[in-house]
Order: C-alpha cells, then sequence, then structure tokens
C-alpha cells in the first residue's frame, strides 16, 4: 500500500482507519504492516484540520489483537502558525480501551523545511484514553530532520494521556519541540 497525496485534503483526511466496538468477533486480528504513507499539508488551507495516515478508534475486545510494524511514515505540513489548529499525526490511537495493540518497528520523518523553522504541528504517535492491557510501543524510530534550523522536527514525537497497561520500550526520538 502506498499512499501518496497531492493538492487539497479534506478535513480530517485518515489513510487507515479502524473503527472497534464490543461486538467484534472473537479473536479478531489486524496486521498493518509494510506500508509507505507520505501526506502533504498544504498552507492556510480551510478545508485541513486533523490528519491522521493510521487511526485506531472506538472499543477492542480483550480476545483482539493489532500489530503495527514495518511502516514508513512521512509527515509534510507547512511549518507551525499562530492560530494553525491543523495537525498531521502518524499512528492516532483514541476513544476507547485497546487490548493487545503492538505498534513496533516503524520509521517516522518530518519534511518540514526552512531555515530556522518553527515547530511543526506533528506527531509521530498519539495514544490516548484506554484501560486496555497487553499493548507494547517498541523500536520505532522518529528522525531528525536536518531541513529546519532549529530541533523542532515534531510537536510530539511520542504523545501519551491515559493510554494505561502498555509498554513503551527501545524507541528513538531524537529531538522534538515538547519533550
Amino acid at each position: 500500500l502506498a499512499i501518496v497525496t497531492y493538492g487539497v485534503i479534506l478535513k480530517d483526511f485518515i489513510g487507515i482507519e479502524i473503527i472497534g466496538d464490543l461486538t467484534m468477533g472473537s479473536l479478531t486480528h489486524f496486521q498493518i504492516e509494510w506500508n509507505t504513507f507520505d501526506f502533504l499539508l498544504e498552507q492556510n488551507s480551510p478545508t485541513q484540520r486533523d490528519c491522521a495516515q493510521i487511526q485506531l478508534s472506538g472499543e477492542f475486545p480483550s480476545t483482539s489483537s493489532t500489530n503495527i510494524e514495518f511502516n514508513n511514515f512521512t509527515l509534510d505540513q507547512p511549518n507551525f502558525q499562530l492560530g494553525q489548529s491543523n495537525q498531521v499525526i502518524g499512528i492516532n490511537v483514541l476513544d476507547g480501551s485497546k487490548n493487545n495493540l503492538s505498534i513496533y518497528s516503524n520509521t517516522f520523518e518530518s519534511e518540514a523545511i526552512g531555515p530556522l523553522a518553527d515547530p511543526t504541528h506533528e506527531s509521530a504517535i498519539r495514544l490516548l484514553g484506554s484501560v486496555g492491557s497487553g499493548n507494547i510501543v517498541s523500536g520505532n524510530v522518529i528522525r531528525y530532520n536536518p531541513s529546519t534550523g532549529f530541533s523542532v522536527d515534531f510537536l510530539y514525537g511520542l504523545r501519551v494521556g491515559d493510554f494505561t497497561n502498555t509498554l513503551y520500550c527501545q524507541n528513538t526520538l531524537r529531538e522534538s519541540s515538547y519533550p
């Protein structure tokens, strides 16, 4: 799967979205691997808001499993501007418990360009709101972008909020705007 987009992106553009609920069949398994995602956002476009290359939302039963592995993500958006609310997220996991979620060995790159670039509004991995179990985020590489004058390639490399019962290990993040 290769997703390359140019031109106007509609708001809430999502490459792959899986919406879970408790009626999923027993032992449901999702495997997302060996893909290339490359999203380009335009400067000051009113039609763009939150874009995710992979998004998981809703409740995933305890018998389910999801592997996101060996994917390449390129997040490309104009530099941050005051009042700008749109953002690009590589992997966005939100709104409901996830179980047996493995996010590993993925590569994230920022293509922000500027001599003294302000922070881009990009997040490599965002995890919000889960009390599931058996989750792991490991071996992901969030690369440094030498095209910016400041070391602010990502707003967040890994952003986590109320996402419990998850092991985080051996992820490589050189620099981001926020720790």
